[in-house]
């Protein structure tokens, strides 16, 4: 789900209710490079859509920085620590997501400081990509996470 500009879920009313779970992201917001709005103003609405976001009952963040990636910014390394704890606050987790995106690692490592859940999700576009979970367990490695620290750091949700 995405917000819409009055910060409520971009979902219907009489779809709201009997989701097992809700993955949230924030795909837009109202200033990018181009806009004249200075790079720290662009960060602190970022955060403020995110923050918005996480007052919604989504478990999942999904792929958190891509909009920087997207609007032709760098990764905004500033940010990993106050990202992953509004994450830990909320009770949130942070999307690992390789399809067209490149999380950092130092930013998985962040989120396990802060015991920040670690979703894995493969964003599948095609029946190849479904359940294609190398990749993702390569930059775990990378990031320090070993399989024994799986049951700890990774999201799991029991649907009934």
């Amino acid at each position: 789900v995405d917000l819409l500009k009055d910060g409520s879920l971009f979902l219907a009313e009489e779809d709201m209710d009997g989701w097992d779970l809700l993955v949230g992201a924030v795909h837009y917001i109202p200033a990018d490079k181009t806009s004249g709005i200075s790079p720290k103003n662009i960060d602190n609405e970022f955060l403020r859509q995110t923050e918005l976001m996480l007052q919604h009952p989504v478990k999942v963040l999904a792929h958190p920085f891509r909009w920087y990636r997207r609007s032709g910014l760098p990764a905004p390394v500033h940010l990993y620590s106050t990202m992953a704890k509004m994450l830990s606050k909320a009770n949130v987790a942070a999307e690992i997501n390789v399809h067209t995106n490149n999380p950092d690692p130092d930013f998985i490592r962040v989120c396990v400081e802060n015991d920040v859940k670690l979703a894995i999700g493969t964003d599948s576009h095609n029946l190849q990509e479904v359940a294609e979970f190398i990749p993702h367990l390569q930059l775990l490695k990378i990031a320090g996470v070993t399989s024994d620290m799986f049951s700890n750091v990774l999201f799991s949700v029991n649907c009934s």
